[in-house]
């Protein structure tokens, strides 16, 4: 206020009279009065040097503030100064000097406020009509687009921050990393310091969270080294181990599979030194070895023992198996086209084989080794042992492998079960009348078969599969006699069933039981068994069994689409 009345005062007393000092006292005045602070950005200021007066004579330099009231102030006071030289419209050269007198408007530059691909070089115009003029500014390092964006120009902006650093902090050890998150921590507390949004608790809260960080990571690097160091020790420990002299060690896998003479030797001299230091195999011998009992408790004492090379075996084994279906289904879930079924039935089928043949080597060897068990009973306890040991962290993929590759038959099997689960067993009219058995009636045998899916080993599935047939004239046999006929004639009508007869009853048993889980675990069931197994009670077993499944599938595929409910 006090600028605008000294300035009025001095037009009022001076430039009335047309005389030049008039406009000297005001830009004195201007010149005189404090800057005042406005919080606004700064413009460029326009210099005393370079304004030049309606009379055309040029002013002594002088610096005026740069404050933006003030310089845009003594702009519009130059600009309302009347024109002396007597001319009411000014003619062309007038019109040029006065623009060389009047100061020309700042050059602002936008470019930093307009995308960098508006402005594609230095020299020439843009597209879109801005003057070339324009500076830009230093761009950001561009970054790729992901595949299918359908944009074409290059982004501006950078990625987030913890997209550039995940990598190092994959890189640093628990520690470095809690001393990161506990500087993130402490820049966010002091932001929401420096906006007034934080409280006196918030300091305690971050100084607990960064103590917090600490612990975890202190207890995260000690069980890392204890880990590491637990390693080298153990690989310390099989380099310092001493070697039969000319024997090279092959793997355990590849030297039981292919009957390698040289790892044989390697085995039994490891195995009989591992007893002579242990007493307790000497005290299970000592004993009548013959029985099941003790040749069931030393196989399975050796099995558990860490250190005993037997278990060190079937580990290698179970390594070497696992490592090799996990990329099976891993392609079985990337691609389920049928070329990929026929690979991976190709490849499971080679794998059983493996197993089998390694197993089948493994007892032969340990028979040799341990003449107590030269026998029928010692060696079922073999197999039996081992195969529930190697098949415990391996069954699960072969089942999930084998169900993809018969998916198709496993679909219509679920169907038929789906559809026929509600019918009376009235309604199987391929069941003989004598062994169409009312309520309770198969319920033991129906029982019996769902064990398939807990039995650890292929002997153990095979025994329940020999148990569910026993137990289909079992329920025969108990049937009869509580309908009032003597035992001998239950025994007699429950003793001609043959496979005839065993196959419509189990169609009717399928019905009551999930039949698409059983069918993938029969088919790994045969191809896991021993070929000299398969001749006897468990290929009957197995072939009966897969011929009921069978002919499920190929009826269920037979309807027609309205006949399925």
């Amino acid at each position: 206020m006090k600028c605008i009345e000294a300035c009025s005062r001095i037009y009022n007393t001076n430039m009335k009279s047309n005389t030049k000092e008039g406009e000297h006292d005001i830009l004195d005045v201007l010149d005189s009065l404090p800057d005042v602070p406005t919080g606004k950005p700064k413009r460029r200021s326009i210099t005393r040097a370079s304004t030049v007066s309606s009379f055309g004579e040029r002013k002594k330099d002088h610096t005026p503030s740069s404050n933006i009231s003030l310089s845009a102030l003594r702009q519009d006071l130059m600009n309302s100064l009347p024109d002396t030289s007597g001319n009411n419209g000014p003619d062309e050269d007038q019109s040029s000097s006065s623009a060389d007198r009047l100061p020309s408007p700042p050059q602002l530059d936008f470019s930093e406020l307009l995308p960098p691909q508006l402005f594609p070089s230095s020299t020439g115009s843009s597209a879109g009509g801005h003057p070339a003029t324009l500076r830009t500014s230093p761009q950001p390092p561009r970054f790729s687009q992901p595949s299918g964006f359908s944009s074409t120009l290059p982004t501006r902006f950078s990625p987030p921050s913890v997209f550039l650093d995940q990598a190092a902090m994959h890189n640093l050890s628990p520690i470095e990393r809690a001393k990161q998150q506990n500087l993130e921590i402490a820049a966010k507390y002091e932001r929401r310091k420096q906006r007034g949004m934080f409280k006196p608790s918030d300091r305690l809260e971050m100084i607990r969270a960064q103590e917090e960080n600490l612990v975890i990571a202190k207890e995260m690097e000690a069980n890392i080294t204890k880990i590491s160091n637990l390693r080298k020790e153990r690989l310390t420990a099989e380099k310092e181990k001493v070697q039969p002299e000319g024997v090279v060690a092959p793997s355990s896998f590849e030297g039981i599979l292919y009957c390698q003479k040289e790892y044989y030797s390697h085995l039994k001299q490891t195995l009989l030194e591992y007893d002579s230091r242990n007493p307790w195999t000497t005290e299970i011998f000592t004993k009548s070895c013959q029985s099941q009992e003790n040749l069931t408790n030393f196989i399975v004492r050796c099995l558990k023992e860490k250190e005993h090379h037997l278990n060190i075996v079937l580990g290698e084994a179970q390594h070497n198996i696992y490592y090799r279906l996990t990329p099976l289904k891993r392609k079985i879930y990337e691609n389920g086209d049928e070329d990929v079924k026929a690979a991976v039935n190709a490849e499971l089928a080679s794998l059983s084989a493996e197993c089998v043949k390694f197993l089948e080597n493994l007892c032969t060897m340990l028979i040799n080794i341990y003449p107590k068990f030269n026998n029928q009973n010692g060696e079922f306890v073999l197999q039996m042992n081992l195969q529930e040991v190697f098949y415990k962290p391996t069954w699960k993929l072969f089942n999930e492998l084998q169900e993809f590759v018969v998916r198709d038959d496993v679909a219509l099997l679920r169907q038929h079960c789906a559809q026929h689960k509600d019918l009376p067993i009235d309604h199987f009219t391929d069941i003989k009348p004598q062994f169409q058995l009312q309520e309770p009636g198969y319920n033991s045998a129906i029982t019996t078969v769902t064990r398939l899916l807990e039995a650890a080993s292929p002997f153990a599935k095979l025994e329940v599969l020999y148990d569910f047939l026993k137990e289909i004239e079992n329920s025969v046999r108990d049937y009869h006699i509580s309908l009032g006929v003597t035992p001998e004639e239950a025994n007699e009508i429950a003793g001609v069933m043959c496979a005839d007869d065993f196959i419509p009853v189990i169609n009717f048993i399928m019905t009551r039981v999930p039949a698409h889980e059983l069918y993938p675990e029969l088919l790994n069931v045969q191809q896991h068994t021993p070929g000299r197994e398969l001749n006897g009670h468990g290929g009957y077993c197995i072939a009966t069994l897969n011929l009921c499944l069978s002919s499920l599938i190929q009826k269920q595929a037979e309807l027609k689409p309205s006949e399925i409910r």
